[in-house]
């Protein structure tokens, strides 16, 4: 006799949703790793289309060979033009751990005027550093990217830019609670080396001020990714997909399994098989979200077996 569907059925459920969005999307994901989180990542790091406004630091500055394509990069924020093909080609891998993004909230954009044959802009040395939100592109620094430069990912300085002069973007990823948080965490070869660790860390500014990973620090997963013969590796997610993947299915889990007990209440039935069926997303850019499932309930009833279904609009 089944009293309740169990959260691991719900959980696979919602992960065969987001592995039929990865599909869609054209994007090869891994068979090990939950499709949610997946999808999450891939999400979390494609720009919304829709218009900005542009702001600049009193740090940032374009170098003058790179300033046509950064001119017709402006216009197309201010137009609300696809962003995408100027970001890192690393965001169409779902698995990709950009701990630039993840840690410091920030974006790179690169500066050239030219769309190459894989829908990207051309990729140039210099790279404009950004803080993105749903209104406005804020400008923070331009460094050079690339073999050699791994320190413009590490470096803090786009945090103390952020805090100085748009504290209020940042404000949610600032320890406030807290005094003299140790270790302080500064300087760059050692945020390097516990990134490399997996690790999740605050960073501390030269006032003293620390700042959190802005997508709660990293979780360790196993992926398919063949590395010296091994089945698959140890790779690194944001904590925030895992955490919106366990909450959406708690959400979800919890409501219907309420349903069924009242349902066995009143129909006082023996339930023998429970199942979730045509979930479907609320629309195009909100793929994370479910609108819409249908639960089956197969039970006795006296001697007769029945089918009860219903469509639940979440």
């Amino acid at each position: 006799m089944i009293k309740e569907l169990s959260y691991e059925a719900v959980s696979k459920a919602i992960n065969s949703l987001a592995s039929k969005h990865l599909t869609d999307l054209n994007i090869k994901s891994d068979n090990i790793t939950p499709a949610y989180m997946q999808l999450s990542n891939y999400l979390s790091k494609r720009i919304d289309i829709q218009p900005r406004v542009v702001t600049e630091s009193s740090q940032f500055n374009v170098p003058n060979e790179f300033k046509q394509g950064f001119q017709i990069l402006k216009s197309k924020i201010l137009k609300g033009d696809d962003l995408n093909p100027y970001l890192s080609k690393f965001t169409l891998n779902p698995l990709f751990s950009d701990r630039f993004f993840d840690d410091y909230g920030c974006f790179h954009f690169h500066l050239g005027d030219v769309i190459d044959n894989d829908g990207f802009i051309k990729r140039t040395g210099p790279v404009a550093l950004a803080f993105v939100t749903s209104k406005e592109v804020f400008f923070i620094e331009t460094k050079m990217h690339g073999k050699g430069f791994a320190n413009t990912w590490t470096n803090k300085s786009v945090l103390e830019v952020l805090h100085n002069e748009k504290p209020n973007l940042i404000f949610n990823q600032k320890v406030s609670l807290l005094k003299d948080v140790s270790p302080q965490i500064s300087n760059e070869d050692e945020i390097l080396n516990l990134r490399k660790k997996g690790y999740s860390f605050g960073v501390t500014l030269d006032d003293g001020s620390v700042y959190m990973p802005a997508t709660f620090g990293q979780v360790t997963v196993m992926t398919e990714q063949k590395m010296k013969g091994e089945k698959g590796r140890n790779s690194t997610l944001a904590a925030t997909h895992m955490l919106r993947m366990m909450n959406y299915t708690r959400s979800i889990h919890i409501p219907i399994n309420q349903y069924i007990k009242e349902f066995k209440i009143k129909n006082n039935c023996t339930i023998t098989h429970i199942e979730i069926v045509d979930l479907k997303s609320n629309s195009a850019r909100d793929l994370l979200n479910l609108s819409q499932f249908r639960l089956n309930i197969y039970f006795l009833k006296g001697f007769q077996m029945r089918i009860h279904s219903n469509l639940f609009f979440h």
